[in-house]
């Protein structure tokens, strides 16, 4: 999808949106060490996608970059983010919702990132240990 993206400027922000649209899928907790082998799998398969999917979103709002996606909207309404990083991601213009976002577990880092001109939105999000 992300090599659509870059490919199809016309269709860029569609892409992006599926994109989001992933992240915003049930996203089950982790079962912890104490559930069946297929259940503990099938989480860390999903973490995996999950988590892909933010590094790739956030390689393309860095500076310098082949194809940059700054100034494109961003839907992350209700997203867990159990990891990743958004360090050094520009913001530049467009919408970014992380309305009801939940951050959880291990670290996601904001370091450096710049909300220069987008209409960003963290209502209602939270943060919990785990």
């Amino acid at each position: 999808m992300a090599g659509l993206a870059d490919d199809w400027k016309a269709n860029r922000q569609t892409c992006v949106d599926v994109l989001c649209a992933y992240l915003r899928l049930p996203y089950e907790p982790d079962p912890g060490d104490e559930a069946p082998a297929a259940e503990r799998l099938a989480f860390q398969a999903s973490r995996q996608v999950h988590h892909t999917v933010i590094r790739v979103i956030s390689a393309h709002l860095k500076a310098g970059v082949p194809v940059s996606w700054c100034g494109l909207n961003f839907d992350f309404t209700g997203v867990v983010f159990d990891g990743g990083s958004f360090a050094h991601a520009r913001f530049p213009s467009g919408e970014v919702s992380f309305d009801g976002a939940r951050f959880s577990g291990e670290l996601i880092s904001f370091a450096r990132a710049e909300f220069s001109g987008a209409a960003v939105s963290f209502a209602r999000a939270g943060i919990s240990a785990g």
